[in-house]
């Protein structure tokens, strides 16, 4: 936890991951058992650096979906939420 409490503050650095999240045709989302190794395989990448850098997945498509463990937010300079992955539409974030 303590490589971590830094990153609170100053943000964190991602990177694409080769790993791809897992297709919601493949395994049904509902289905709350699905393997989590995808997010283990993400992060075995030499470039994770816990606290520091993270590995982003990406789908089929080339889309962002999410990290291991984490949501994805984009906020531009204004501090409004731009992006956010998975969830709902954006303009329910900012509201």
């Amino acid at each position: 936890i303590e490589e971590w409490r830094s990153a609170y503050n100053t943000g964190i650095g991602l990177f694409t991951s080769k790993v791809q999240e897992i297709s919601g045709q493949s395994v049904p989302r509902s289905i709350k058992s699905r393997s989590r190794l995808h997010y283990w395989l993400a992060e075995q990448d030499e470039r994770f650096v816990p606290g520091r850098c993270y590995p982003l997945l990406l789908n089929a498509k080339g889309n962002i979906t999410e990290a291991p463990t984490a949501t994805i937010v984009i906020v531009d300079e204004s501090r409004k939420a731009i992006m956010k992955s998975p969830g709902p539409p954006i303009a329910s974030v900012n509201a």
